[in-house]
């Protein structure tokens, strides 16, 4: 069933249709969104090094991203497309993009602490233990914050399209002895010896996440502010292209119920249902 539309800031050109998409299209669509999706991937998070593990879990294969490009997806049917991804046993992180999506910031992660519901229960969480997966949400709306270090954590999650970052809870158990809390990361990670400083009792994840802000700070906010811009707006003229194509072929059947325009604020920021 779906989950029905949380509303809120509309943000750049997206399907407004409730038609499911022609599969021509939606295979398009899926493209572009893998493709900015990688941008962000490789021009912020690896070359700035805000994720330790990020470049060499690409380049090993143990990262698969899948895109779902329901308008209103239900957390089942996210958490069936999440173990899909997992039955895989090289994959440690599985990433969901979900490029159609115009619920802002506070109901995504609502709707993401649903599909983490549903996967502890359908693994019997607090009976054998937690659930073999962990789950993080990324938004495009998340703003900086540089108060401090742990606060600028979701601006460094500003994907273009809302995205469920999934790891194996087994993988952040070999990195940090049990600690389940904060920003994900590989057992690479351990390959960096100053965050792995004996004398330094915080976290792991405490340590990364001080090492972003100077990371940040040193590039400069309104320089990564800027990448992240470019992105976005790439990633606007590139759906707008795929949508406008499809609209132009409408009339000859080429097309199935995609608008090219913004999508519309209501609803935006209601939950979903």
């Amino acid at each position: 069933m779906p989950a029905g539309p949380p509303s809120g800031v509309a943000r750049g050109p997206a399907p407004a249709s409730a038609e499911p998409l022609a599969p021509a299209l939606a295979a398009a669509l899926a493209r572009e969104c893998v493709r900015v999706y990688q941008r962000y991937a490789i021009e912020v998070v690896e070359a700035l090094n805000l994720c330790p593990w990020a470049r060499r879990a690409r380049l090993d294969g143990q990262v698969r991203i899948e895109v779902t490009v329901e308008l209103e997806p239900a957390p089942a049917a996210v958490l069936d497309l999440v173990e899909e991804v997992f039955a895989a046993p090289e994959v440690d992180i599985g990433l969901i993009l979900l490029p159609r999506v115009a619920w802002s910031r506070p109901p995504f992660r609502r709707f993401v602490e649903r599909v983490r519901n549903e996967h502890a229960l359908r693994h019997g969480a607090g009976e054998h233990g937690p659930p073999p997966l962990v789950m993080a949400d990324f938004h495009p709306d998340a703003r900086p914050d540089p108060t401090s270090p742990a606060r600028m954590v979701s601006f460094i999650r500003r994907s273009p399209d809302p995205t469920i970052q999934v790891v194996r809870r087994a993988t952040l158990d070999q990195v940090r002895g049990g600690d389940s809390h904060g920003t994900v990361y590989d057992p690479k990670a351990l390959l960096a010896p100053d965050l792995l400083a004996l004398a330094d009792a915080r976290p792991l994840h405490a340590r990364v996440a001080e090492a972003n802000l100077d990371t940040i700070e040193r590039v400069g906010m309104t320089a990564v502010a800027a990448l992240l811009d470019d992105i976005r707006a790439d990633r606007d003229r590139s759906y707008a292209r795929v949508l406008g194509a499809c609209q132009a072929g409408a009339g000859a059947g080429a097309g199935a119920g995609a608008g090219a325009g913004a999508g519309s604020g209501a609803g935006a920021d209601r939950d979903p249902e």
